[in-house]
């Protein structure tokens, strides 16, 4: 008989617990269903303006500026896959696009096309589930080895940041360390008998080490040293030009270069012009405000 009272009385508590439950459960599965929505929304965004951009007219001027400021390459069309080429040993201006569309270009189309971004908690791989679980602040991981990003949407939901700005900015910076990643000393330079040709984050690392010693005073973002490193650094910048660009098109000319005087009052007054959830404002404080030109430059070659 008490084995029967015990055994009715576990049911229940089993029951009133499904009932209690219940409501907790679906409330939790809502919150995660309308993060998941946000999240591949942002990734169908991010996807298509990395394309347009890295597509466009603007795209070709600043690798142009870039040739021009690192020793302009030469260009010779020794292969089947490189369509353009020129034969003299300096290229026109014209030539050096017409290589940028050629080549670079649909290699990074492709690359951001194919990169899987995994955002479903089951899918993690090791590595990006214990780093997520070490810092709750982490929304976002790129694994170079396996060119793979991951989202964690619980990052975003216990922090109250689930916002589509923030999520954005987060999938934005991602996909720029990836397009980083696919970047070579043998795409940028194809004629180049650099031993390092096949060296990937080409354009983060020649970029900082041009312009490094010259823009960045410190880190008074309080951030570790964290925004000044060379991949965080190009891809924040990246993000905060890109976000211009949609936001204040009039802070750039017709080629795509950005004017002296804007970017002199958005380094003293960025949160006039992007918000902080929009893109991450601390890498603008560890720039030195006196080398304008410089920071002109710089920005001036971010495709």
């Amino acid at each position: 008989m008490k084995k029967a009272k015990r055994k009715i009385f576990t049911l229940a508590m089993v029951l009133m617990g499904v009932w209690i439950a219940s409501p907790v459960s679906s409330a939790r599965a809502s919150e995660r269903e309308a993060t998941l929505e946000i999240i591949r929304a942002a990734i169908t965004e991010v996807r298509k303006e990395s394309i347009k951009r890295l597509t466009s007219p603007h795209a070709a001027q600043a690798y142009l500026n870039f040739a021009k400021i690192s020793s302009s390459p030469t260009f010779i069309n020794t292969t089947k896959t490189q369509t353009a080429g020129c034969k003299e040993r300096s290229c026109t201006d014209e030539q050096v696009k017409a290589y940028f569309h050629a080549h670079i270009s649909k290699k990074l189309v492709k690359a951001i096309k194919d990169i899987p971004v995994i955002f479903n908690e089951n899918e993690f791989s090791d590595d990006a589930f214990n780093t997520f679980r070490s810092n709750i602040w982490i929304g976002g991981l790129y694994y170079p080895r396996t060119n793979i990003i991951y989202i964690n949407p619980e990052s975003f939901e216990k922090t109250k940041q689930v916002y589509s700005k923030i999520i954005t900015v987060t999938i934005r910076e991602e996909f720029e360390h990836a397009i980083d990643r696919n970047l070579t000393y043998g795409d940028l330079f194809p004629k180049s008998y650099n031993p390092h040709n096949s060296d990937k984050y080409a354009l983060s690392k020649i970029l900082y080490g041009i312009f490094s010693h010259e823009i960045i005073q410190g880190d008074p973002s309080g951030s570790g040293g964290y925004v000044t490193e060379p991949r965080e650094f190009y891809a924040k910048i990246q993000v905060i030009k890109t976000v211009l660009r949609q936001k204040h098109p009039e802070f750039f000319d017709t080629n795509g270069n950005i004017h002296t005087k804007k970017l002199t009052i958005l380094l003293h007054a960025p949160w006039l012009f992007i918000s902080e959830h929009e893109a991450d404002l601390r890498v603008l404080e560890t720039l030195n405000k006196s080398k304008v030109k410089e920071i002109q430059r710089f920005i001036n070659q971010l495709v």
